[in-house]
This record gives C-alpha cells, structure tokens and sequence, in this order.
C-alpha cells in the first residue's frame, strides 16, 4: 500500500499534457516490480522527477540492481530514462563517431564509440551499474547481480571491449543505488542490506576487501537517506546530501470531500560523511528546493555542484565552496535552446571546471552530448551520439573520458564511451 501511496504521490506531479502517457508507464513498472523479472524503462523527463521521500527500493531480482526510491528521482540500473522508441532501430553497437582512445587529458575533438557488455565469462550477471573509471590502469569499476547465485558481485569492464569480469561478492546485499564515487583506489557505494542503508567501501587491491559501514545519523537525528556521494580522497571525507525527516507522514488538507494534497517536500542538506564510521555531519541547508534530480552530483576538488529543483518551478545548479559549504546557483539548466530536455549524466572536468553530460534534442529527436559553463550559464552541443535513444543516469569521467549506459530503440545495454 505505501508504494501505491507513493506512485500516486509521484504522479500528482506530472503535467497534465503527459499525464496518461506517463501513468501508462508507471503503472507497467508497478507491474514489473511486483514480478520477477528484470526492470522496466521509464519516462522521467525533468519535469516528473520527485519530491525527495524514504522511498522504495526495488529488489536486484525485480529491476536489478537499482535503486527505485523517489527520495532523489535516480534513475538507475533498471529504471532508465526512456526518450523515444520511435526512432530509427540504428545498429547501435556497430555505431562510432571517430576513434576514441583511452583516457585522454587533452581536448582532442568529439568521437564516440558504442560496446555491447560482454558477459561471456559471467553469462548470468544482470543490470550492470554504478560505473566509476580508473584511468591508471584504464579499467571501469560496478557491480551486477548474478540472477542464478542471487548475489551481488563487485566487478571491472574492459572499455576497449565491454568485457565483465568477477572481482568479489558483496555479501549479503538487497538493494542498490547509483549513488556511487571513486577516488585513490577506494570505490564507494550505497546499497541496502536487511533494510538498512550502507555505505560499501571497495579497496582496489588484489584482494578487493569489502566494508561495509552503516550511516551515523547519532549528531542529526532528523537526517535520512544520505544520497550524491562525491568523495574527496585529499582529505578522506565524502560530500553528499540528506534530508530532514520532519514533513514525513504529514499531508496538508483540502476542502472536504477533496482529497488529500501531498506534504510539503522536506529540507535538504548539505552533509559530510566520514567513510570509516558513516558519521553525518549536517552544513548548509539548500533553500527553496523540491528535490534533487537524478544524475546529480558532481566534485572538481573545490566544489561540490547539484542538480536541484527549484521550489517556484524549473531546475538550477547549486555550486557548493566546500571551504565553507556556501551555495550559490546557478541558471545554467535552464537553457536557452529549449529543444534540449531531460538533461542528465553530469560528471566535471578537473582541469577546466565544466561540467558534461547529455540530453535530448526533442526537434531532431536524438541524443546529444553537452557542455555546461556553470559561470557564464551557458550550454553547449558537442555532438549527437548516433543510435541511441534510451539513456540512464550511469556515467563517470575522469580527463576528456566520459562513459555512460545508454540503449538503443530495441532497449539493448551498451556502453558508450565519449571523447571530446
């Protein structure tokens, strides 16, 4: 009953000119999760992203291993952004844009490539995510579930050839997110076990020890669902974000005979967590939000950028000075070509301090790669990624590397590796 709550709650946000189309969609992957079968693709263009909530999340039998709580609108795993499926069936894993090499730092011009997952060795592995790149040794890190063992396992991906390979089972899991960072040989990741909520830290070793540590709310009490962990390895800490707890279970009464309107979205912080013990230290509160959006989170080693939701409608960038956890926004989201929608997949450039990621072009109805400028406010179109036309909010980048988890119109996985 509470995920019909929630459902309801989640389309009492729609537009009204998408509104069937979009409760068609949910209702089927109300369906799925009630089934045991892998997940479902969902609209979730900007507009339909969620008010911050505890949430549910969907087992890695039903829907993989994602996270399918509304707490921050993530869409992950097996609940991706379906954009359109009437487009051309292109060959998306004969697809290329150039020749992209591996790991570069200079600009060298937009080339992509497109790499169906290899799960050869692994044939029962399912719902690959979480992808963080290592690019001294060129190697990607994530986790799948093996549908047979039922278990989660820690795994790497070969970019050049999208082959998976086992590295360690993670023990006991249920649940995962895709709120997931990497720095200095130390991967970490949210995930849910007996129904606590964990930080997972995975040393990058020959022996891939996993820990798990469970969240410190102990200092703030009123704090939950801690999600965009971004990890600054110089000083051993992760930035992230909470909720407060103090609007659940409220709901705001109309006239009689109405029905009950949704609470008001809780408060949203800015947080620390230190990886050894999960203690949550509380900063600044993000004001006059109603959420935080899906592919969220980004960190350049100064600071700490959100996709939010702004209570008075529309979507801004928070620029977070970790120095003092001041925030300023930033309009850039609301861009001036408003051909481009369901903007997503944001990861920063250490060097110039831009963030990249992808949206679609609803005119030419493709998917493209862009650029945001958080200090002129601009955004930019790089390149159109040919063949695909369902995307995640799985990406990571480390140089002029960026990969992401995209599909084609016949909803084939494939890796994509972009160069710009």
């Amino acid at each position: 009953m509470e995920g019909l709550i929630k459902l309801v709650n989640i389309l009492y946000e729609v537009e009204s000119h998408e509104s069937m189309n979009r409760f068609l969609t949910f209702a089927f992957c109300l369906i799925l999760l009630l089934t045991p079968i892998t997940g479902c693709l969902e609209d979730t263009t900007p507009e339909d992203e969620t008010t911050p909530d505890s949430g549910e999340d969907s087992t890695p039998g039903n829907g993989g291993s994602n996270d399918n709580s509304n707490e921050d609108g993530d869409n992950s795993g097996g609940g991706e952004t379906e954009i359109d499926d009437d487009s051309d069936d292109d060959d998306a894993g004969d697809t290329t844009g150039g020749t992209a090499t591996e790991c570069n730092t200079g600009e060298s011009g937009f080339a992509f490539s497109i790499t169906e997952f290899d799960t050869t060795n692994h044939p029962d592995f399912t719902n690959i995510g979480g992808l963080e790149i290592e690019c001294s040794s060129n190697i990607l890190y994530g986790f799948a579930w093996d549908s047979v063992e039922e278990v989660e396992y820690f795994i790497s991906v070969e970019p050049s050839n999208g082959l998976v390979s086992s590295l360690t089972p993670i023990a006991g899991i249920e649940f995962v997110t895709q709120h997931t960072t990497f720095g200095n040989n130390e991967y970490f990741a949210i995930m849910t076990m007996d129904g606590v909520r964990y930080l997972v830290q995975i040393s990058i070793s020959s022996t891939y020890s996993v820990s798990m540590t469970e969240f410190d709310y102990s200092n703030h009490p009123e704090l939950e669902n801690a999600g965009g962990i971004e990890y600054d390895h110089v000083n051993d800490i992760l930035y992230a974000y909470a909720f407060e707890d103090t609007n659940e279970d409220e709901e705001q009464n109309s006239e009689p005979g109405q029905p009950m309107q949704p609470s008001e979205p809780p408060l949203a912080f800015v947080v620390t967590i230190d990886p050894s013990t999960g203690l949550v230290t509380k900063h600044t509160e993000i004001e006059e939000i109603d959420g935080i959006a899906s592919g969220a989170s980004a960190y350049d080693g100064e600071i700490y950028y959100l996709n939010v939701r702004n209570s008075g409608g529309g979507y801004s960038m928070a620029k977070i000075d970790v120095s003092d956890f001041s925030i300023s926004m930033s309009s850039v989201l609301s861009s001036t070509n408003e051909d481009l929608t369901s903007p997503n997949g944001f990861e920063v450039n250490f060097e110039t301090g831009i963030i990249y990621g992808y949206a679609w072009d609803s005119v030419n109805e493709e998917e493209v790669f862009i650029s945001y400028n958080i200090d002129t406010e601009a955004i930019t179109q790089i390149g159109v990624i040919t063949g695909i036309t369902l995307v995640t909010s799985i990406s990571t980048q480390e140089g002029v590397d960026f990969y992401a988890i995209m599909a084609d119109s016949s909803k084939q996985y494939f890796l994509v590796h972009i160069q710009y």
